[in-house]
């Protein structure tokens, strides 16, 4: 079940270094306008790094710090409750690798926002598991939440239902494969 008071449907989360290459700017000005039309609607920054000062400047530049939570770095063992208790993860890098935060939400059956960056496209099928942006038109990622935000719940479960589907299929083992490479 859902733990807290939080509403249901509106809460986004975002997991990631606090650094340059992962979009956060871009992100708060997307939840921004997010907030004008859903009031009730909250981000949720899980993770830190050199531009949290800044960001969290930015949240109250932009009037949303009341509904934005930084929580710093938070030990993995949390991050399937963290990822759970949020209802779409948004993952805004410009430069990505491998995007474990993508097939972690993914795992927790979470809708997933994010660029099209390196690896992110592999994970999240535009349309079915979530929705990808061109990393040159970021300024969409507000739409794109808004969308997931007007779809009815079951065909939000639905697509978070696919994308576990899609970790299950095509990354079962991801994880030891990456460790191995290393």
């Amino acid at each position: 079940g859902r733990t807290g008071d939080l509403p249901p449907g509106k809460n986004l989360i975002f997991v990631g270094r606090l650094a340059a290459v992962k979009g956060v700017p871009i992100l708060l000005e997307a939840f921004a306008r997010v907030h004008k039309d859903h009031p009730d609607a909250t981000l949720t920054l899980i993770g830190d790094g050199p531009e949290r000062g800044r960001l969290e400047a930015l949240a109250r530049d932009l009037g949303v710090s009341q509904v934005v939570q930084f929580l710093g770095k938070r030990p993995h063992a949390d991050m399937p409750g963290l990822l759970s208790s949020g209802d779409l993860a948004v993952i805004p890098s410009l430069m990505e690798a491998t995007s474990v935060a993508a097939l972690e939400a993914m795992a927790c059956e979470r809708v997933v926002v994010a660029s099209d960056a390196g690896g992110i496209p592999e994970a999240v099928e535009n349309g079915s598991t979530g929705y990808l942006i061109p990393r040159a038109h970021l300024q969409r990622l507000g739409d794109a939440v808004l969308d997931v935000l007007s779809l009815p719940e079951v065909e939000r479960l639905q697509m978070g239902q696919a994308a576990r589907r899609r970790v299950q299929e095509y990354f079962h083992g991801e994880r030891e494969a990456a460790v191995l490479r290393d």
